[in-house]
Formats: structure tokens, C-alpha cells, sequence
């Protein structure tokens, strides 16, 4: 990441790794290109280009980044991005476990619809809508031909989502969570 300081050390402003133009500081549209540039770069009277160094602390299951702490040395030129490893909170682990369960609701659906139209491939072409729609649409058809393997099918694969749901719901640390992979067939078979 390349950010332009001052020389008295204050941030001014940030871009992305492949930075090719910085506009010049207290001019009218000015610009250097600097692509290519070894840092640091001098940009105008007062600024300079240089590339912060980033150091993320390692975190456990049950840690994340905490808030971002930026360390500028104005007269060697270094920017440093440091972020300390900090305990997950209660709502931390709780978005956690709701993306998890997000996920198991994407793979249901995904597994539901594969089952529809694997057990019978005569319920018809359902278009539009979201997944969960057109499974409802795949349901509402079976039961109205009396498509019975599909409908027990459709019905296994939410029994198995009800039971992971409560599998995630009774997990209550992140390393408990990290443990679950939705995808695998040990929660579908």
C-alpha cells in the first residue's frame, strides 16, 4: 500500500499496490507518475511516496484484527500498519455463527435443487426468482403430479439443515465454529 505524508509526519492520503499517478499536492490538476518508482518518492515541496509496511498479528479462532495503528517516521521516510490480535466478542462469534448459517442455507438450497432434479427430471422448468423460490415452485409441481421421491427428498435435506442449524446454534466458541465445513457430506449423507 503507498501512502503520501508530509514531511512533518501526517497522513494524507492512501492507494492500492499498483498505484501509476499521485495527484501533486497544493497544485491545480498537477500529477507524477510514479509507477514503476522505488520508494520513497518526494511528490511537491513537502510530501512523500512511500510503501507502508504491514504487520498483522497471528490470530486464533477464537481472536481477530483489532482497529488499525499507523506508526509514521517523517525522517526516515516508513510508514508502518500495525494491528494487534484482540479476543473475539459475544458479537463477533455470533456473525460468525450467522454466516455459518447462511452458508448452510445456501448449500440446502443448492443440495435441494440438485435433488429435484435428479429424483425427476418431469417437475418442469421453474424461471425467475431465487433459489428458494423456484425450490418452492419445484415443491408446489412435485406435489401437485404427486412426485413423491421428489418431495421425500426435498424434506431429507431440510431435516439435515434443521439438525446442522442446531449443531451451529450449540457451538459457542469460534474454534467450535471453524469446525464446520456446510459443504461436506457428513452433514448431507
Amino acid at each position: 500500500m503507498d501512502i503520501l505524508i508530509t514531511n512533518d509526519g501526517a497522513e494524507v492520503s492512501r492507494w492500492g499496490p499498483g498505484v501509476g499517478r499521485i495527484p501533486i499536492p497544493d497544485t491545480i490538476g498537477d500529477v507524477v507518475f510514479v509507477k514503476g518508482a522505488s520508494r520513497p518518492i518526494a511528490i511537491g515541496s513537502d510530501h512523500t511516496l512511500v510503501t507502508a509496511v504491514e504487520e498483522d498479528a497471528v490470530t486464533t479462532a477464537d481472536e481477530r484484527l483489532g482497529p488499525e495503528v499507523v506508526v509514521i517516521d517523517a525522517q526516515e521516510k516508513t510508514v508502518t500498519l500495525r494491528r494487534a490480535a484482540i479476543s473475539k466478542t459475544t458479537a463477533d462469534v455470533d456473525a460468525e455463527r450467522e454466516d455459518l448459517y447462511d452458508a448452510a442455507v445456501g448449500e440446502y438450497v443448492r443440495r435441494s435443487l440438485v435433488a429435484a432434479e435428479t429424483v425427476s427430471a418431469g417437475a418442469g422448468k421453474v424461471r425467475g426468482g431465487s433459489a428458494s423460490e423456484r425450490l418452492t415452485a419445484l415443491s408446489v409441481k412435485a406435489a401437485a403430479r404427486g412426485q413423491a421421491d421428489m418431495l421425500v427428498a426435498l424434506a431429507n435435506v431440510h431435516d439435515k439443515l434443521e439438525i446442522l442449524q442446531a449443531e451451529i446454534e450449540a457451538a459457542g466458541l469460534s474454534s467450535a465454529l471453524a469446525a464446520f465445513d456446510v459443504s461436506e457430506d457428513k452433514h448431507w449423507t
